[in-house]
């Protein structure tokens, strides 16, 4: 379900980008009534629709990543949907490190999602109520399964919530046990 979800997010904005490719193009070929060169109104839509389609996408990533563990100043929340044990890793400026083996921090960060197996809506969260100021940088850990599960590859999705920014969403391909993968670096001021 996972690869068809992955398939149609990669072949519909393909499809949608011929699609107004050729429309342009014969737009191009038909004479001009009023002396303009404008495109229809519904081309227009159509070319912003690939933006909106991802932009929509990001939205649904952000309001799922909003619903998982708890909240404060700096929130990062990892989320994934195929079988496999995810960690989520942040450095604070201090060099101490949150993860499942350490899940709490004296600067008051909190690890307060950790999912083990993986499957349809992982999720793992990070959150700091007052962050002390300084660089994070954010990582991720394709962990062997303790589990007897089959393990796969896949996109995850990080979510940064900092305090007077927008949120932003990463995607992270996860290809293989014991990938470590840096997702950004996060300054707080």
């Amino acid at each position: 379900m996972k690869f068809l979800r992955i398939f149609l997010g990669l072949v519909f904005p393909t499809l949608v980008i011929l699609l107004l490719l050729n429309q342009c193009h014969s737009c191009s070929h038909q004479p001009e009534a009023d002396g303009g060169n404008e495109l229809p109104i519904d081309s227009v839509n159509r070319q912003n629709s690939g933006q909106n389609i991802e932009e929509q996408e990001d939205e649904e990533v952000i309001e799922q990543a909003e619903e998982v563990g708890n909240t404060g100043d700096l929130k990062v929340t990892l989320l994934w949907d195929f079988p496999g044990d995810i960690d989520l890793h942040v450095v604070e400026p201090s060099g101490n490190e949150i993860f499942f083996r350490q899940p709490e921090s004296a600067s008051g960060g909190q690890l307060d999602t950790d999912n083990k197996i993986g499957g349809q809506h992982s999720a793992e969260n990070i959150y700091w109520t007052n962050p002390p100021k300084g660089k994070y940088r954010v990582f991720l850990h394709y962990y062997p399964s303790e589990e007897p599960i089959e393990q796969r590859a896949g996109i995850c999705k990080v979510v940064i919530f900092q305090a007077g920014q927008e949120s932003r969403v990463f995607d992270v391909p996860m290809n293989h046990v014991d990938q470590i993968e840096e997702v950004t670096n996060i300054d707080i001021q």
